[in-house]
This record gives structure tokens, C-alpha cells and sequence, in this order.
């Protein structure tokens, strides 16, 4: 990548309409970060 972070950055696809998902923001940010990991509810 030209920018340099591609393997900083991620997408995430999932099916339905605009909205927050969520999942793969906390593995993302938890992989990133060191954030703990999400735990399922």
C-alpha cells in the first residue's frame, strides 16, 4: 500500500444496512491496541 499501514488497517463486510456492527472494531482494536478482548455475551 502507498500509505504505508496496510497491514494497520482492516474493513469489515457484513450484511444488512448502515450501522455500527461492532465486532470487528473490538478484535481490531484489541489486536492494535492490546485492548482486552471482547468477551460474548
Amino acid at each position: 500500500m502507498k500509505l504505508g499501514f496496510g497491514e494497520r488497517a482492516a474493513i469489515e463486510f457484513f450484511d444488512g444496512p448502515h450501522s455500527i456492527h461492532g465486532v470487528g472494531t473490538f478484535e481490531f482494536l484489541a489486536r492494535t491496541l492490546g485492548w482486552p478482548a471482547a468477551t460474548p455475551r
